[in-house]
């Protein structure tokens, strides 16, 4: 069953945009049917990458890989194109599912892929007292979002402080967040700097 969410800050990430730009927009989660309606009234190439039918990396304590290794097993799961520049990153709630090492090296291998005017949207959960549904979502409006449950398995998620989250994200930094009703942020991001 598809379930509406209103949005504050979602249509912030086409602010300073005109119709006629070309944007390349990276969608963590699956396809789905809103979301490609959507932006089907924007010139635009959508990639998305489904992250969350994919293993994520995590990386043991006691395992002596290197950064730039951790670091790789990211940049493979991206399979981006060498050379795309992401204008729009639709976070939804995946940074939640990483924990601090994995978003560090999630956040470096997005690096390469983000210019000054790239934006991010996302959720997240700042204290373990919330819950976080296991949902995947879409766009209906600018303001306007979808959200369905998830046929798999809910993964472990990993709430971040938003401190945290601007310390490991090191590609980002949140410059609007609002306290949603459900006790979950949403966020919009933008690069450092």
């Amino acid at each position: 069953m598809v379930s509406t969410l209103q949005s504050k800050l979602f249509s912030s990430l086409f602010e300073r945009r005109d119709e006629s730009d070309h944007l390349t927009v990276f969608d963590i989660g699956p396809a789905t049917p809103e979301t490609v309606s959507f932006f089907s009234q924007f010139k635009c190439r959508l990639i998305f990458a489904d992250l969350f039918s994919e293993p994520l990396p995590q990386k043991a304590d006691d395992e002596e890989e290197s950064d730039e290794a951790f670091q790789a097993r990211f940049t493979a799961l991206l399979n981006l194109p060498a050379g795309t520049q992401l204008d729009i990153c639709l976070f939804w709630d995946f940074l939640n599912y990483l924990e601090r090492d994995s978003l560090a090296a999630f956040s470096a291998a997005l690096q390469p892929y983000i210019h000054k005017d790239t934006r991010a949207h996302g959720f997240g959960v700042i204290n373990s007292r919330t819950t976080l549904d296991n949902c995947q979502y879409g766009i209906q409006s600018s303001d306007t979002l979808s959200s369905r449950p998830r046929a798999e398995q809910q993964l472990p998620y990993y709430p971040h402080p938003q401190q945290e989250l601007n310390q490991a994200l090191e590609c980002f930094n949140i410059s609007k967040g609002v306290l949603m009703t459900d006790g979950r942020l949403e966020i919009l991001l933008r690069p450092e700097g």
